[in-house]
């Protein structure tokens, strides 16, 4: 049974050293068992801070405030209310693929240099350029360079709240962000999709088969564990804009003569609708296994299967697409 979460935890202040030791980490065992950075850093030099932040996105990781405390010798923790990354590390931190603090962490950035008198005004144009480059490269708004070139030093650090982190895009998870493309297939209308969920990448169509409302997900490079392959119209439920979508989840394995070259996990949602994939979108929260066995460990085991596959997808163009696809559907109008 795996119920471990492996992270990596990166501490102290960033030096001129740090990109090189970065690189040296990447090439390790290590460096490839999560790509989730866990960032606890006062800050330090900032063009090491803009290379560490390059690195970070070409590595495909994911970043996050916090750092790991011991638990009575026994375990180590990343939630720790007292966590920051200020100064380089704030960017740094923008290298995340994905990017996310919470309340509790603190988030800051000030004037680059050392001090307001310490950097000339040739030198701040060029490091202004540099810095504003590097933020749109990264996704990021640019109000957060605006934030960067008004503090002053002698101010406290201006730390961003979580609000404001998400407008500017600071926090930011593309995960579940996808795009319905109408395709014809096997003589039938379907939306095509794909999608990036953190780590993975997930791809189907959603279709209106014998009449019922579909979702089908491909099993491409056998990304569905052994577990979930034995679902045969198991209870389901979806989460959408507060409310539940009930259905059944099962597994096709591969069937070349039925034109199924690879497996099909396929959820049957009679009230799915274009609303569904609106706001945060739709949200995989249970599959119930009523063949499971009473004892407690197959039951966490359950949950963790379920877990590790779950996703969410959202779709900005799901209202002009799938009133298409669902209009000879039974079900949800």
């Amino acid at each position: 049974m795996s119920m471990a979460i492996v992270w990596l935890q990166a501490t102290g202040v960033i030096t001129k050293d740090t990109p090189k030791e970065f690189a040296r980490f990447l090439h390790t065992y290590d460096a490839k068992l999560t790509r989730n950075i866990y960032l606890h850093s006062s800050g330090g030099d900032l063009m090491a801070g803009l290379e560490l932040g390059q690195m970070i996105r070409e590595a495909g990781m994911n970043t996050f405030i916090g750092r790991s405390i011991s638990l009575d010798g026994v375990m180590n923790v990343y939630s720790y209310k007292k966590s920051f990354c200020v100064s380089a590390c704030a960017y740094a931190f923008l290298g995340g693929v994905t990017r996310s603090y919470g309340e509790d962490d603190i988030y800051g950035i000030h004037r680059f240099g050392r001090s307001a008198g310490s950097v000339s005004g040739d030198d701040a144009q060029i490091i202004s350029s540099v810095v504003a480059k590097y933020i749109e490269r990264m996704g990021v708004d640019l109000s957060v360079f605006v934030l960067a070139s008004t503090s002053s030093f002698e101010d406290e650090l201006f730390r961003v709240p979580v609000g404001l982190g998400k407008r500017m895009r600071i926090i930011y998870d593309p995960s579940g962000n996808t795009s319905f493309v109408i395709e014809q297939r096997g003589g039938s209308v379907v939306a095509a999709f794909r999608l990036n969920e953190r780590e993975r990448e997930l791809e189907g169509v959603i279709a209106c088969d014998n009449g019922q409302r579909t979702l089908m997900l491909f099993d491409k490079s056998n990304s569905i564990s052994t577990g979930l392959r034995a679902a045969r119209q198991f209870p389901t439920e979806f989460k959408a804009q507060g409310r539940s979508i009930w259905g059944t989840a099962t597994y096709l394995p591969a069937d070349p003569a039925r034109n199924m070259p690879i497996g099909v996990m396929l959820f049957v949602l009679p009230s799915l609708d274009e609303q569904a994939f609106t706001g945060d979108g739709i949200r995989l929260n249970m599959i119930q296994n009523p063949t499971l066995p009473t004892d407690l460990g197959a039951r966490l085991l359950w949950v963790d299967e379920v877990s590790k596959y779950a996703f969410r997808m959202r779709a900005a163009n799901a209202g002009r697409t799938l009133p298409i696809v669902f209009r000879d559907c039974r079900g949800h109008r």
